[in-house]
């Protein structure tokens, strides 16, 4: 691509279809969206849906370590459209969870004209006011492990990251990935375990990088110049993003079209598909046909 990035993605359903695609999470692939596409695909065989590796996740490269930040939002969006170009894709209908709704927020404000509607999951719009961000995932995750590499690697340490993954760093480390990172209630133990081991993989530069980057990101102001067809999904149960998050992105919409007929819609999940747990931050991974059901239903408007 014209970014220089090796992107992987996965793409199923009809070529000629109406295009969907879906940005994962922060350091998640795009195996986080493979239950969901393949419910989306027998409600509506002829949509085409595609999800990529972000840069630095999956099996997508990782950027060069000579600049300063390769993870940057927009890093990710010039990615994203770059693949498009390549791909002949005109328009399509956006799905972001969590940092994949901050990159979808990024691509709607740079080229609304593409985007026929943009879905949000586990979604915020300010990441200096996340409180999981702030609080734990920057202090407690990333300049913890931060600091593991300097007392090992001195100044050279943010070039070692590049190469090494969070299994380089010990047992307590891989022990929080799966009891407290790779989670949510309800979910096939299968679909945790292959998550979980491709979690793994994802370089340390990775987890730095991006979560540097939201950390830095208040997207108020630009959400309330778009005036894209909006659906927000949350759970109850999310303890990465509060409902005060969800708050802020309706408030955004509603300033940026007071009287726009423009829908904007929030959908919050009490309970599981199962019925037995509020849905957390990763939803999705176990209530693809709740979350399935209410896309089609938006996107048909």
């Amino acid at each position: 691509m014209t970014t220089g990035t090796r992107m992987a993605y996965v793409e199923l359903g009809n070529p000629n279809g109406r295009t969907l695609l879906f940005l994962h999470g922060y350091t998640d692939t795009s195996r986080s969206f493979y239950g969901l596409i393949k419910v989306l695909l027998r409600m509506n065989p002829n949509l085409r849906l595609i999800a990529p590796d972000l840069r630095g996740h999956g099996d997508s490269s990782i950027p060069n370590s000579n600049t300063e930040n390769p993870f940057e939002i927009a890093n990710f969006a010039d990615d994203l459209f770059s693949f498009l170009q390549l791909k002949n894709i005109d328009i399509i209908d956006l799905v972001g969870h969590s940092m994949g709704s901050i990159i979808a927020q990024e691509m709607v404000s740079r080229h609304s004209e593409m985007i026929n509607s943009l879905t949000m999951i586990g979604a915020f719009v300010n990441g200096k006011e996340n409180e999981a961000i702030q609080n734990f995932l920057m202090p407690e995750v990333v300049q913890k492990w931060q600091r593991q590499l300097q007392v090992e690697f001195g100044d050279n340490w943010r070039e070692k990251s590049y190469s090494m993954t969070p299994e380089d760093l010990g047992d307590k480390t891989l022990a929080f990935i799966k009891n407290d990172w790779v989670i949510e209630p309800d979910c096939n133990n299968d679909v945790l375990e292959a998550i979980y081991s491709e979690t793994l993989k994802v370089p340390l530069a990775t987890w730095f990088g991006a979560m540097e980057a939201l950390s830095k990101i208040d997207n108020e102001g630009m959400m309330k110049q778009v005036n894209t067809p909006l659906l927000v999904i949350w759970g109850t149960g999310d303890t990465v993003t509060t409902k005060k998050d969800q708050d802020d992105i309706l408030e955004a919409r509603k300033n940026a079209t007071p009287n726009s007929r423009t829908p904007v819609e929030f959908k919050a999940y009490d309970i599981s598909e199962s019925g037995n747990h509020r849905p957390g931050h990763n939803l999705h991974w176990a209530n693809q046909k709740m979350v399935a059901n209410d896309i089609l239903k938006f996107i048909s408007k």
